[in-house]
């Protein structure tokens, strides 16, 4: 059995290496003249094509107009001069296509459709009128009722949530009103009007200012139908790029009583490196083998039966991410009692590096997980965009990877002291609400 274990453990080790050079993301990329970015990654396995069209411009260039970019993303469904209310999501579901959806994130929003191959030119024919033909069809009424639909977002994932308006308060410490990065609640998204829709479509919503990733059972003709249906399409310009880096000086501290919990939490934040950056795949491990176990062992021997749950996330960004803990405390655990418990935890780590089993652990476990990412079509087309919007190229897959096979103990110590100090971060108690 011995030395069964040791045959296992070297094998899992040489996975490593081999995950960080799985091949290319293969594209054709190609410019039309009016600006468009197109990305081809042809996989003739299945009849299938991903149809995905983003436009560099997300919530963290909302500027003085704070949820515009996830309001305009909503409006992109309720019709244009040619279509009606919802009627190409139903064109669209009527030929077979499913997952046909947007999302807004903070660098670029993303329309994206998965249909059989056949169904490509309607696909292409209802983002194009979409990007062209989206401004008449915005009136007052439509939307009057899409500011309803964010506002009810909103109470869903945040008022409704035990904990989601601690977490809108650590955010809102950690990044001044200003920064694109504040939480944008109701009061705000009321104050939108449609005049900063049309303006918002108008000024981003150009070729210029779009790639469109096409992946899956392409036809040779692909370009001549992109041709065909964007090229005389015009417009588009590139927003400015907010400053995003907060420098935290002093720890700061909230405290605050929970409307919706009767267990004690602390939760605590700091400013890390942004999406891709050094010291971004560093946080990541650090994070999972944190989340794996370690970080609970070490609070549960200093507040021994106090603790309820634990978590770390690394949640990256383009620019400025943010490094979390997170903990659940039981009703009568004292909040002060459990930050005292996670400081002396996390104070270990400055003194005991993690081993070099832990940290490939971490690391094969987000290679895995990228690549699981990958086997559906559509998932590639979308992690393609990501890629381009972070100013990388469409195929960055290895590149990827690779960060995650160079994460070692010292690279985590560094990240540790340079950015988990206690003059950085916010921290947040939440005493529990007294039971009825």
């Amino acid at each position: 059995m011995r030395v069964l274990s040791t045959l296992l453990l070297a094998l899992l080790l040489l996975l490593l290496p081999a995950l960080a050079s799985a091949g290319e993301l293969t594209y054709e990329r190609t410019r039309l003249a009016n600006g468009l970015d197109v990305i081809t990654h042809v996989d003739r396995r299945l009849p299938l094509v991903a149809v995905n069209l983003s436009y560099h411009v997300g919530s963290m260039h909302d500027a003085e107009h704070p949820g515009l970019a996830h309001l305009v993303e909503h409006l992109m469904f309720r019709g244009t001069r040619h279509l009606g209310d919802g009627e190409g999501d139903r064109l669209l579901a009527e030929a077979g296509a499913v997952g046909t959806n947007a999302s807004t994130l903070y660098d670029h929003t993303s329309y994206h459709t998965l249909a059989p191959s056949q169904v490509l030119p309607l696909a292409l024919w209802i983002e194009s009128d979409r990007m062209a033909h989206l401004r008449p069809a915005i009136s007052d009424r439509t939307v009057r009722e899409e500011i309803q639909t964010v506002v009810d977002e909103w109470e869903f994932r945040v008022q409704t949530e035990r904990h989601g308006l601690d977490h809108d308060a650590l955010w809102a410490a950690l990044f001044p009103p200003e920064h694109p990065f504040h939480p944008v609640g109701p009061d705000r998204i009321r104050h939108l009007r449609p005049a900063d829709v049309r303006d918002w479509v108008h000024r981003f919503h150009g070729p210029s200012n779009a790639t469109l990733v096409l992946a899956g059972d392409l036809p040779p003709d692909v370009l001549e139908q992109v041709e065909a249906y964007f090229g005389h399409r015009r417009g588009g310009e590139t927003p400015p790029a907010p400053p995003l880096r907060v420098e935290p000086t002093r720890e700061q501290r909230i405290v605050r009583t929970a409307e919706l919990s009767t267990t004690a939490t602390v939760a605590m934040a700091w400013p890390s490196p942004g999406l891709y950056e050094p010291g971004d795949a560093d946080a990541d491990v650090l994070m999972a083998t944190l989340d794996a176990g370690l970080l609970r062992d070490l609070v549960e021997d200093e507040l021994p039966d106090a603790l309820l749950s634990i978590e770390t996330a690394q949640i990256s960004r383009v620019g400025q991410s943010l490094f979390m803990v997170a903990a659940e405390g039981t009703p009568t655990t004292d909040p002060e009692q459990l930050l005292a418990a996670i400081d002396a935890s996390l104070e270990e780590l400055h003194t005991r590096p993690l081993t070099k089993a832990e940290i490939d652990r971490a690391a094969r476990r987000f290679a895995t997980n990228t690549l699981r990412g990958l086997q559906r079509i559509d998932d590639r087309a979308q992690q393609i965009q990501r890629y381009v919007a972070a100013g990388k190229d469409p195929d960055w897959l290895d590149e990827d990877l690779a960060r995650y096979a160079a994460v070692d103990a010292e690279s985590i110590a560094r990240f540790i002291h340079a950015t988990l100090r206690t003059d950085r971060r916010v921290v947040l108690l939440s005493h529990p609400v007294e039971s009825p």
